[in-house]
């Protein structure tokens, strides 16, 4: 849920994916960690120093670090959906009343997984509270796995699923 909504039927019908970005009216001309950085230190100046600064990341990952082609993960209630993040910029955009930023994602119809089926530390590394965009590199190819069942996943990357040949030894944003 984002903001007590449950945007994920519109993320897949629409085939996007959003951040909320409330005080945001426009982004900065130039797209650089620091014109973002400036823009955010400005409109939510208000803001706690750690809230002010996880926005900021979060403006950052999805504006600048996530590019074509990047797996895109969210949880819906307990459903795990794929897809992936297709070409073109982030644009401000409104959605349900709430100040958006919005990216273009190619969702996989096939690619629901039932939460509690997928090993123990891919399921915490899907359980992200307070965070909107998270980095998922660690367990990337578990993900990968899962979106295409051909693939391996690779050792210490948290496992696609429980089971004794799989390594979840480790963890796993846009």
């Amino acid at each position: 849920e984002v903001d007590q909504q449950n945007r994920v039927p519109t993320w897949t019908s629409q085939s996007l994916v959003t951040l909320t970005v409330g005080r945001l009216t426009q982004l900065p001309a130039v797209l650089t960690q620091g014109s973002l950085g400036a823009l955010i230190d400005d409109l939510y100046g208000d803001m706690a120093v750690v809230k002010r600064e996880a926005k900021r990341r979060d403006v950052w990952s999805f504006v600048l670090a996530m590019q074509p082609g990047d797996l895109v993960a969210t949880v819906d209630g307990a459903t795990l959906r794929m897809g992936r993040l297709l070409d073109g910029a982030a644009e401000r955009d409104s959605l349900g009343g709430s100040t958006v930023l919005r990216r273009a994602v190619s969702w996989s119809p096939d690619a629901t997984h039932d939460i509690t089926s997928l090993g123990a530390m891919l399921r915490s590394r899907l359980r992200f509270p307070g965070d909107d965009v998270v980095n998922l590199t660690e367990v990337s190819s578990a993900l990968e796995a899962l979106l295409d069942p051909d693939v391996e996943p690779g050792p210490g990357d948290g496992g696609a699923t429980e089971g004794p040949d799989i390594n979840v030894d480790s963890p796993v944003e846009p």
